[in-house]
C-alpha cells in the first residue's frame, strides 16, 4: 500500500509539472504572437511614415536647397531610393491612411492593391478590394485578402481588357486608310514631300487626316485632293 501511495503522489506531481510547463509554453507562445503582431504593425507603419517624410522632401525647392537637382536625385544619392520606389511610397501616403497601410501589411501589397483599384472600371478602393475581392474579366473572382501575385495578375487583366476595348472602339476603316494612301501617292508623284496619316476618333465618328506639308506646297495639295478623294467605282 505504501508503495502504491508513493507512486500515486509521484504521478500527481509529474502531471502537475506537465500542466505547469504547458501553461508556461502557452503563455510564452501567446506573448510571442502579440510581439510579432506589434512588430508587423511597426513594419507596415514604417513604409507609410517614409512616404510622409518624402512629401516633406517633395516640397517646392526643398531638394534644390540641399543642392540636389530634384526629389529623385536627392532620394537616389542620399537615400538609395529609386524613382519608382519614391513614387510608390508617396502614392501610398497620399491615398491610404496609416491604419489602412498597416492593414495591407507590406509596401508591395499596398502598391499592388492601389494599382488594382486604378485598373478596375468601378470606383474601388484598395481596402475595399482587400476586404471583398472583385470579379475579374473572364468570370473568375479574385478572393478577399488575395496573394500579392494574384492581385498583380488581376490588375494586369483589367488593364489588358481596357486597352483591347479602346482598340476596338477607335479603329480606322479600310476606305479611310486607302484614301490616305492615295493622297500620299498623289503628292509623292507630284514631287511634294508630305506625310499623310489617318487618325481614328471616337466610336461612330469618321476618322481625321493629318497632313504634314510645307506651306509653299499647299497649291500642289489642292491639285491632288480631287483625284485622291474621288469615289472609286467597283
Amino acid at each position: 500500500m505504501g508503495k502504491q501511495h508513493v507512486s500515486r503522489q509521484l504521478a500527481g506531481r509529474a502531471k502537475a509539472l506537465a500542466q505547469s510547463r504547458r501553461k508556461r509554453l502557452v503563455a510564452n507562445a501567446r506573448a510571442a504572437i502579440a510581439r510579432i503582431k506589434e512588430r508587423k504593425a511597426t513594419i507596415a507603419g514604417t513604409f507609410w511614415d517614409i512616404g510622409d517624410h518624402l512629401l516633406v522632401l517633395a516640397a517646392p525647392d526643398a531638394a534644390k536647397a540641399l543642392r540636389y537637382h530634384d526629389l529623385y536625385d536627392l532620394c537616389w544619392r542620399a537615400l538609395e531610393l529609386s524613382a519608382t520606389t519614391v513614387d510608390e511610397l508617396i502614392a501610398i501616403r497620399k491615398r491610404l491612411t496609416r491604419a489602412e497601410a498597416i492593414r495591407l501589411q507590406t509596401q508591395r501589397r499596398a502598391a499592388a492593391y492601389l494599382r488594382l483599384a486604378d485598373a478596375t472600371p468601378a470606383d474601388d478602393t484598395a481596402v475595399e478590394l482587400l476586404r471583398e475581392g472583385v470579379a475579374m474579366p473572364g468570370g473568375k473572382r479574385l478572393p478577399a485578402k488575395a496573394s500579392i501575385r494574384a492581385v498583380e495578375a488581376a490588375a494586369k487583366k483589367f488593364r489588358q481588357k481596357r486597352r483591347a476595348k479602346r482598340r476596338r472602339g477607335r479603329t480606322t476603316t479600310p476606305e479611310e486608310r486607302a484614301l490616305a494612301r492615295r493622297l500620299a501617292a498623289a503628292l509623292h508623284k507630284a514631287g511634294v514631300p508630305a506625310k499623310v496619316e489617318v487618325l481614328a476618333t471616337v466610336p461612330g465618328k469618321p476618322s481625321k487626316l493629318r497632313i504634314e506639308i510645307s506651306v509653299d506646297n499647299l497649291p500642289a495639295l489642292r491639285r491632288c485632293l480631287p483625284s485622291a478623294t474621288a469615289v472609286r467605282k467597283r
